[in-house]
């Protein structure tokens, strides 16, 4: 059947862990937050992309953002220059 789910004992879960585990509870109840606000699918997009804009990682910015960029249909993404097209009204 597939891999089997690993309990660890309290005593053998490390620092490390607790501490992901507790950072990856806040993450949740920050998500079903958001969630209960209301948003729509393209909102929920823009948001995740907004967020990969503060990682630390290039690399995993471009990825996440070239994600959503695609799943709004919208392939092209930076231009040349970097920049992105921006709409103003008038």
């Amino acid at each position: 059947m597939g891999d089997k789910l690993k309990i660890k004992r309290e005593n053998d879960v490390s620092i490390h862990e607790r501490n992901d585990a507790a950072s990856s509870f806040v993450s949740r109840q920050i998500a079903a937050e958001v969630m209960n606000y209301g948003v729509s699918q393209f909102q929920l997009l823009k948001l995740i992309e907004t967020l990969a804009l503060e990682l630390e990682s290039r690399e995993v910015m471009l990825e996440i953002v070239e994600s959503i960029n695609k799943a709004l249909g919208n392939d092209e993404g930076p231009t040349e220059s970097g920049s992105t097209e921006i709409i103003t009204d008038y």
